[in-house]
């Protein structure tokens, strides 16, 4: 198991989004530094909620962005799918972090590191070209 590393790839070259990406990445390895640490379940809640105020932020920064510029229906729904799921996925670990005493802190760091490498490789990238076209930095 490894941290993430921000890598170049992950750039979609609108300074504003790129430091929220990277703030995010941060949060997600404040897990895996508590996973490493042993840190305990107390410290994931922490963590997981820090994660679910700044999704949230980030992405309703992101949607309206794209609604802005224009940003075709179809792909804008689909984007917001995706970050619906994440927050709804991260709702859900807080609610069995608070229920349960079973550590489950390897599965959710596991699971947000895939998640967050997916969505900032791939689907986030669709937009950078766009932005681009739109002049936006």
């Amino acid at each position: 198991m490894e941290s993430i590393e921000w890598v170049e790839t992950y750039s979609v070259n609108v300074k504003a989004i790129d430091k929220q990406h990277m703030e995010l990445v941060s949060i997600t390895n404040s897990l895996f530094q508590s996973i490493m640490d042993e840190t305990g379940d107390e410290f994931v809640l922490d963590i997981l909620h820090q994660l679910a105020k700044y999704a949230a932020y980030h992405f309703d920064y992101e949607e309206q962005l794209m609604r802005e510029h224009g940003y075709p229906a179809i792909d804008l729904h689909e984007h917001i799918q995706e970050h619906e799921s994440l927050k709804q996925q991260v709702h859900e670990f807080i609610e069995e972090c608070t229920d349960c005493s079973e550590t489950r802190d390897v599965i959710v760091y596991d699971f947000l590191r895939t998640w967050m490498d997916v969505h900032l490789r791939q689907t986030d990238l669709l937009y950078k070209n766009f932005f681009k076209e739109k002049g936006v930095e």
